[in-house]
């Protein structure tokens, strides 16, 4: 599928070099081959599954990636070395990476830039993440020593097990002291002054955006023609599975 993700400009030397580099960045070397499997079919590992995920949207190194749960289910080496690989690449491409996670280790929280905490869709805390912690000790919940932040943060936040009445209490609480801290205030004046930038820049007709019909990285015809091979390949593959649905659906 990296044909698919991949233009035609790029040739075909350096997108295999791009594919490998993934690859090896990504601990899938000794499973290049092996099929990805199915329910009936046998083939990667669940951890393997989730990095070969990741991979395929690593290969077209978009600006803006989003990434949910992306560790989910890959032990905590595993999951350092590719967020590390993550960090790297955005921080040498100027990327933006939106992520989330779930029960990071300290070596892989600390691995990011900026945090967002949200409790029953309220803010709870947006910022930088090595200014998490002096935050959190101004409204008087400071980091245990020794203790993972991110175990810290989201004890504190999740309200899942609490009766209703102190959920409720809870979220207010945290969700009041962001809403009148001075870290709120810097985040939307900043925001402000981007806004105003953007509409001068919107009023001059040289520096307005222009949206590229062509921007897919294939044509409409290419990218037929490539699901069809795709689509042809995983019938031949997983031939049990279309004779069932062929007969579902002619019945």
């Amino acid at each position: 599928m990296y044909r698919y993700r991949l233009s035609n400009d790029i040739s075909v030397e350096d997108r295999n070099a791009r594919v490998e580099k993934v690859i090896q960045a990504l601990g899938l070397v000794k499973c290049a081959d092996t099929k990805v499997g199915t329910q009936l079919i046998r083939g990667v590992s669940g951890g393997e599954r989730r990095r070969c995920s990741i991979a395929t949207q690593l290969i077209r190194l978009p600006p803006l990636i989003f990434l949910d749960e992306p560790t989910s289910g890959l032990d905590s080496a595993a999951s350092f070395k590719i967020i590390t690989y993550i960090n790297q690449l955005a921080k040498e491409l100027g990327l933006v990476v939106v992520a989330t996670i779930h029960q990071p280790s300290s070596e892989t929280f600390n691995l990011f830039d900026k945090l967002l905490l949200i409790a029953n869709g309220k803010p709870m805390y947006f910022g930088g993440l090595n200014l998490a912690p002096s935050y959190f000790e101004g409204i008087g919940y400071p980091v245990p020593q020794y203790m993972n932040p991110a175990d810290f943060y989201l004890s504190e936040i999740n309200v899942d097990f609490h009766e209703q009445e102190e959920a409720v209490k809870t979220i207010n609480a945290f969700s009041k002291a962001w809403e009148f801290s001075s870290l709120r205030s810097e985040l939307f004046n900043r925001l402000e002054s981007y806004l105003v930038k953007a509409e001068v820049n919107e009023e001059d007709e040289d520096e307005r955006p222009t949206l590229d019909s062509d921007s897919y990285p294939q044509s409409f015809t290419s990218q037929t023609l490539i699901l069809i091979e795709r689509s042809l390949v995983n019938g031949r593959r997983n031939i049990l599975a279309y004779w069932i649905r062929i007969a579902m659906y002619g019945i």
